[in-house]
């Protein structure tokens, strides 16, 4: 689950990056990938494979 957590983490800031540099499409696909990535982190939560 730490891995799993790290990659959220670096795929957030990624997707906060590409706002600020107004990269608005880019950040928007991005999205998705933080949203599916959080998915699995509570999954992995509730199932307590933490």
């Amino acid at each position: 689950m730490k891995e799993l957590k790290k990659r959220y983490l670096e795929a957030k800031n990624k997707a906060m990056e590409l706002m600020q540099a107004g990269r608005i499409s880019e950040y928007i696909a991005h999205l998705v990938t933080v949203q599916d990535l959080r998915l699995q982190l509570m999954n992995s939560a509730v199932r307590g494979n933490g």
